[in-house]
């Protein structure tokens, strides 16, 4: 797809787009080099998640986050023994049983880090939440959006191997597991090229993003009365 139709695409998403999170987030910025995939996935995550945020009928699953907590204080915890255990070798020498021990805890810790690290894939994982039944004003409530009450969804930022495209990815899932990446029950993705997200200059555009998220949450919610089927 070249400029020029994506220019007109994007012009016609605006007649009908009404400013919300982006008069609030601070993802809605320049960003530089656009053109690195790094950079505009990031980008991509950061405005999905708070536009999410901003709809006010998702809460946030703080089962994710501490389980990410944990995850920074054990690379942290394995990085300060290892150094001690360096830096400190000739001073240990006569300890060995402590060397050990600390060797241990070490690998403990590196372990959990690593299990914690393949459950979530937090270089993709944009926001996981649950539908609200009491957050929110009915007046403003969307129906899929209602439709998905009580439910966890999860939306996923992937890398389209050499190439300048993304997919991005809502699921349904289940509860959280300890070490282990929750079970899915339904998802839908969608692939574009990047530059849909952004204008010339690198400048985030979000009506493109957030029409692309709506349509995302409509198919899960048309595939729930299947799954009661």
């Amino acid at each position: 797809m070249n400029d020029i139709t994506i220019d007109l695409a994007n012009k016609q998403i605006k007649k009908k787009y009404v400013y919300g999170y982006d008069l609030y987030s601070d993802s809605v910025r320049k960003y530089y080099p656009v053109n690195d995939i790094r950079t505009a996935k990031n980008a991509i995550l950061n405005n999905i998640h708070d536009y999410l945020d901003h709809l006010g009928e998702f809460e946030t699953n703080y089962n994710y986050k501490k389980e990410r907590i944990t995850l920074y204080l054990s690379i942290v915890v394995t990085v300060l023994i290892d150094s001690v255990l360096l830096i400190g070798k000739d001073f240990l020498k006569p300890y060995p049983r402590t060397t050990y021990m600390l060797m241990g805890i070490a690998g403990l810790f590196c372990l959990i880090a690593c299990l914690l690290e393949s459950s979530q894939a937090s270089d993709r994982v944009v926001f996981t939440a649950a539908g609200s039944s009491f957050r929110g004003n009915d007046t403003r409530r969307r129906d899929y959006l209602r439709a998905l009450r009580g439910r966890k969804i999860c939306v996923r930022v992937n890398e389209v191997p050499n190439s300048t495209r993304v997919t991005i990815e809502a699921q349904l899932v289940g509860p959280s597991r300890p070490f282990a990446a929750s079970s899915v029950y339904y998802s839908v993705f969608k692939e574009v090229s990047y530059g849909r997200y952004f204008s010339k200059d690198g400048f985030f555009y979000p009506p493109p993003m957030v029409e692309d998220v709506d349509m995302l949450l409509r198919s899960l919610n048309s595939s729930l009365p299947k799954k009661r089927q």
